[in-house]
């Protein structure tokens, strides 16, 4: 496959808003780090900090580079992985959907602890991630929150899988905030 298909498979996978997101708009502190990530991925990466400082960009950024190393990525928020999942549940479908999540190589859950915390959300979540953690399939997560307010206002368990992923705060004025 050519550089220009994976480009716009990479568009496709990140949305039109992160097409052109790069490693390359972060610090060159940020950059050998991330790197050094990409380079042993364990588990996955736990992105955390305030709202806009580019969490979501940073994840897109990497799902890109993935995706032009000619590996299989998903990319999506967390609020499309439970209404995708509560639907495919109404279809009988739950076990494939389920599947859809697990098998990428990479996988990218975008704004965990955003939704309405429900029981259903937080199974939903803490089961997709006990499979990609079984599978050795590393996952990036991206959050506002703390592993300790997950545990709070999540749940432990979900809290405990996290932590075994490598954790970067990020902090900074937001970049969506145009003064």
């Amino acid at each position: 496959m050519c550089d220009c298909a994976l480009r716009r498979i990479a568009a496709k996978e990140v949305g039109p808003l992160h097409a052109k997101a790069e490693l390359t708009a972060f610090a060159p502190e940020m950059q050998k780090e991330i790197l050094a990530w990409c380079d042993h991925p364990g588990h996955g990466l736990l992105l955390t900090g305030e709202t806009g400082v580019g969490k979501t960009y940073l994840a897109a950024a990497l799902a890109r580079s993935f995706i032009m190393a000619r590996q299989v990525v998903k990319f999506f928020s967390c609020a499309e992985f439970y209404l995708d999942l509560r639907t495919a549940m109404g279809s009988g479908q739950e076990a494939t959907q389920l599947e859809y999540y697990s098998v990428p190589n990479f996988a990218v859950f975008d704004d965990v602890g955003a939704g309405g915390l429900s029981d259903f959300e937080r199974r939903s979540l803490l089961l997709i991630l006990d499979r990609r953690l079984r599978s050795k399939k590393p996952t990036i997560v991206t959050t506002n929150w703390s592993l300790a307010k997950i545990a709070e206002m999540m749940d432990d368990r979900i809290a405990d899988r996290l932590s075994l992923f490598h954790q970067i705060e990020m902090h900074g004025k937001s970049r969506r905030v145009r003064l």
